[in-house]
């Protein structure tokens, strides 16, 4: 059973992934929009821009760029040793959320 939202979470990632292959690199970086970024963390819409190291207060993910393309990489940085991937277990861990399908 997919949760509600999960389509509009899926279109909006989607769309961050077409952005990223345009960019054609690693991280992503993207401006300030009309409406807020989800993090590619938690998905909730906390981020004025992709890719600067915003911070999102729902889940303490510091925005360096990563995205589903490299989520299992330990990337350092403002995040230490998570990956994305680990992080976005232990957020959905924290709130009892189902896992993800991405």
């Amino acid at each position: 059973m997919t949760h509600p939202g999960m389509e509009e979470i899926r279109e909006r990632r989607r769309w961050v992934l077409s952005q990223m292959a345009e960019q054609g690199g690693d991280r992503l970086n993207l401006p300030p929009g009309d409406q807020p970024y989800t993090c590619p963390c938690c998905f909730h819409p906390t981020l004025q821009y992709r890719g600067g190291c915003g911070y999102c207060e729902e889940c303490d993910w510091e925005d360096d760029g990563q995205d589903d393309h490299n989520a299992d990489v330990v990337m350092g940085g403002p995040n230490g040793s998570d990956s994305l991937t680990a992080a976005r277990q232990r957020y959905r861990d924290m709130r009892g959320l189902p896992p993800l399908d991405l």
